[in-house]
């Protein structure tokens, strides 16, 4: 291992060459490849973590490049997934880093295969069900994760060691109803605190794996780039004894019976993520021959994306399509039947 790269890594007074050298053997899942996943993987392969895998399930698009730094106009241009573009870019950031690109939903059926190999899973999704899954599934394994939320001015961080600290559950018993979330796309996001939260998180992802784990912190740390602003809540008396996750061991999303895909409504974007039995991986290339007439086809071999009626289609090779225009599940429903029934 060519330790020249990290010098300056090296010289920091909390680190070594031993330090380096575990960051160098370990492997992050980052779930969610907008804004705080783009600069959380940009951190982490420049600091010399071994593997990293990047799991997206959307494609890049022009309001995105507003604060999602791995990614170009042309990429843009191209529909290429989130996953893939990351890759791309990194790729030619450190060539000694693996880097796994995973263009897909996870969800209950998925993430084991997925993420099992890693030490440590970075939340950097705007997905509020996909984070109470990951919670779960990291309680389940005893894998630490680390969670990240922004929006407007503010963002939040809260590391998760499992038996150290409360898990996502004892400090959010109940998902809140999306009305009630400030998102990027209700409220907007200002890039600059997209890069604080996400070097705030990459560096606790340093810390536990280059072998610092006792500098890993235990609060919940709020702050607000606007105002300079800060609150920092400790954490370690905030187990909830009631909780069904960390504490009973129910784990209801990752049953079998919440394993099916469902359709959902993506949060502020007038769009639907849907889902149709016809629809797979083996029947993708018959219903792109199906399509190549409708209107602004494009093709790209991790996507099919055209218009129908008025709204576009974007058909992913998972089996999953992303209605825009929509915000009814039960109408996007309907598209799904007229575009896939036999």
């Amino acid at each position: 291992m060519n330790l020249t790269r990290y010098d300056k890594q090296i010289k920091v007074s909390y680190f070594s060459d031993e330090a380096q050298k575990k960051l160098a053997k370990s492997h992050v899942a980052i779930v969610g490849l907008g804004a705080l996943g783009s600069v959380v993987a940009e951190q982490l392969t420049r600091s010399g973590v071994g593997t990293l895998t990047l799991i997206d399930r959307d494609f890049v698009e022009l309001s995105n490049l507003q604060r999602q730094t791995l990614y170009t106009e042309q990429d843009v241009l191209e529909h290429i997934p989130k996953a893939i573009a990351a890759c791309n870019r990194l790729s030619a950031v450190n060539t000694t880093v693996t880097l796994n690109a995973v263009v897909t939903h996870l969800n209950a059926k998925n993430i084991h295969d997925i993420v099992q190999k890693a030490d440590l899973i970075v939340d950097a999704t705007d997905n509020l069900n996909v984070r109470y899954l990951i919670n779960e599934y990291a309680v389940s394994e005893q894998k630490i994760w680390i969670h990240g939320a922004v929006a407007s001015t503010y963002g939040r961080v809260i590391t998760f060691k499992q038996e150290q600290s409360p898990c996502f559950q004892c400090l959010y018993p109940h998902v809140p109803e999306l009305d009630h979330v400030d998102t990027c796309d209700t409220v907007g996001v200002l890039g600059s605190i997209v890069n604080i939260i996400g070097s705030i998180q990459a560096t606790e992802a340093i810390k536990w794996l280059s072998g610092n784990e006792q500098y890993v912190t235990n609060t919940m740390l709020e702050f607000n780039v606007w105002t300079q602003s800060s609150m920092k809540i400790d954490l370690s008396q905030a187990r909830n004894a009631n909780c069904s996750v960390c504490m009973k061991k129910q784990f209801s999303l990752l049953q079998t019976e919440h394993n099916e895909q469902k359709n959902a409504v993506l949060c502020g974007r007038n769009t639907v993520q849907a889902f149709h039995p016809n629809l797979n991986k083996d029947s993708y290339e018959k219903y792109i021959n199906k399509f190549k007439n409708n209107r602004n086809l494009s093709i790209n071999k991790y996507l099919c994306k055209f218009n129908y009626k008025d709204f576009t289609i974007t058909m992913f090779t998972d089996g999953r399509c992303l209605i825009q225009g929509i915000s009814s599940i039960e109408n996007a429903e309907i598209i799904m039947s007229e575009l896939f029934d036999y």
